[in-house]
């Protein structure tokens, strides 16, 4: 009986060494990927340091203790998803999986024993600021896994007091008549501040009177401009389309006006309104093509055909939680030779008190926008490797690895519970890749979001640099070419060449009719005259 036992836990021990063996997820998807950074510092002065991807690190003199006075710091970090992917560095607590806003780690140079004896501000970079974000610590396990442990809240700086007072001020304000999300008694407010200048929500939140029904009685109150037509005439004429449509579409009912709100804030307000909407990036299409939005630019077009001037277009300043970082003069400031010295950015604030890896997460399941769902990943490839897959949702920056099921090929991304939370209709992906006599074999599939899916893929040889440009391709932020055709929205929206905010049509001008907006009337405020229509 003994021998059997020492043959049998033999055999385990063999399976399992092989299994390691072919494992070729540590030298393809690994830390080494990332840049390693080095800073070389003296802790008795105010030090500051830019890191390459625009991080700053204060560290004020005698934060660090060391024996020596001059030493080195070391920083990686991972703030878009490819180098989080390309770093192997999966986005899960245990075996709940997170939505990250970016990974940095610092650490003493070999060589240099330093510990923190007062908390480092870190700011890291973000396009889209989420207030629920936690801080994460990172648990590095013997194979160089990193575990994600130990959530604190963010701390309260100016950006989170900035977002909380919004809050008050929209439950107070708003809430009677809008919500973010949906339409209501008012319209849904849901991206508002990517839509529409700054200039424009705050006067119009401080006076949102819609124009008359046209007449030739007296001038036009409020939304118009005298401009000079074709026949020489000169007429006054609507110019802010994207107010007239609103007015008319929702019963020409008037918006409270908020006079007593000043700049300071309706910065609050917004900066609400606007973190709400970015824990949604899934509803962008959407409200991007809204009836209004489409009548306002086909609108604009018309009038610059109409009357042959530019004198609707121009540059505007959007919405944003940016803040600037001033940086003493006295201070000793590090950057790359690459980095200009402009400190303007929306940050997160991290507080460090260990050396080490540190993550902005929040837990998807605690997301409002996820929903359980059922994902599974079919892999076709050959008998005898060692396959590693994965699931990656580029808008949230999740890197999730899918576990073996009992079913032959299959894996599966649950969590506890049997299931793992997605956002609803997002843009995913799902990698796969092992190793065969040397060489590699890879597959990624793109596809949406559902709430019970099987992803099919198949490995087929690829070269190491082939796919890891696989993988930074996923950092683009258009990424409908990787699942055909997009669905055809309910308006059709003119296409200008630069963005939205150019406002100007790529088509010819007498070819602007066939893009007038679909189940979308845009007639009632199209061309509204003192004196007469000229357009017919």
């Amino acid at each position: 009986m003994k021998l059997y036992y020492t043959l049998f836990i033999g055999c385990v021990i063999l399976l399992f060494s092989c299994n390691k063996k072919n494992d070729t997820g540590n030298h393809i998807l690994n830390l080494d990927n990332l840049p390693l950074q080095s800073f070389s510092i003296n802790i008795d002065r105010d030090t500051t340091l830019v890191t390459k991807n625009g991080c700053i690190i204060k560290i004020p003199k005698g934060s660090l203790q060391s024996d020596s006075s001059n030493i080195k710091l070391e920083i990686k970090e991972a703030i878009t998803i490819s180098d989080i992917v390309i770093a192997g560095l999966t986005t899960m607590s245990g075996k709940k999986s997170l939505g990250s806003g970016g990974m940095i780690y610092i650490n003493a140079a070999k060589g240099y024993q330093v510990n923190i004896k007062k908390s480092l501000e870190v700011l890291v970079p973000t396009k889209n600021y989420n207030p629920d974000m936690k801080v994460y610590k990172g648990e590095q396990d013997d194979d160089g896994k990193l575990n994600w442990i130990d959530p604190t809240p963010l701390p309260k700086d100016e950006t989170i007091i900035k977002i909380e007072k919004g809050e008050a001020l929209f439950k107070s304000n708003c809430a009677n008549c809008h919500k973010i999300y949906s339409d209501f008694t008012g319209p849904a407010l849901y991206g508002i501040t990517d839509r529409r200048s700054k200039k424009w929500i705050y006067d119009f939140t401080r006076n949102a009177i819609g124009t008359p029904v046209p007449s030739s009685t007296g001038p036009l109150p409020g939304n118009s401009t005298f401009l000079k037509a074709n026949d020489g005439a000169t007429y006054e004429v609507i110019t802010d389309f994207y107010k007239e449509c609103l007015f008319n579409r929702w019963n020409r009912t008037q918006m409270t006006r908020f006079q007593n709100l000043n700049d300071e804030s309706l910065d609050a307000l917004y900066a609400y309104i606007k973190t709400e909407s970015d824990k949604r990036p899934e509803l962008a299409e959407k409200y991007k093509k809204t009836c209004c939005d489409s009548c306002d630019i086909y609108n604009r077009a018309l009038y610059e055909r109409e009357f042959k001037t530019d004198s609707l277009i121009s540059k505007e300043e959007f919405y944003n939680l940016n803040r600037t970082i001033n940086i003493p003069a006295t201070e000793n400031v590090i950057t790359p030779d690459s980095l200009y010295k402009n400190y303007t950015q929306t940050y997160y604030t991290l507080n460090v008190d260990e050396l080490g890896w540190h993550n902005l997460d929040y837990l998807l399941d605690e997301f409002s926008s996820c929903k359980p769902s059922a994902l599974a990943a079919h892999v076709n490839a050959p008998n005898g490797i060692y396959v590693r897959t994965y699931l990656i949702i580029p808008s949230i920056r999740v890197f999730v690895q899918g576990e073996p099921s009992k079913e032959t090929n299959q894996f599966s991304f649950d969590e506890e519970n049997g299931k793992t939370a997605l956002p609803e209709n997002a843009i995913c992906f799902i990698i796969s890749y092992g190793e065969k006599d040397g060489k590699i074999l890879f597959d990624k599939k793109a596809f949406l979001s559902k709430q019970a899916q099987t992803i099919e893929l198949t490995l087929a040889e690829t070269s190491e640099s082939s796919m890891k440009s696989q993988i930074d391709v996923m950092n683009l932020s258009d990424l409908q070419f990787e699942l055909g055709k997009a669905p055809t929205p309910d308006t059709t929206l003119i296409v200008f060449p630069d963005s939205l905010k150019a406002n100007k049509p790529v088509e010819k001008p007498d070819t602007l009719d066939k893009f007038k907006p679909k189940n979308c009337d845009c007639d009632y405020f199209k061309m509204a005259m003192v004196e007469q229509d000229i357009l017919k």
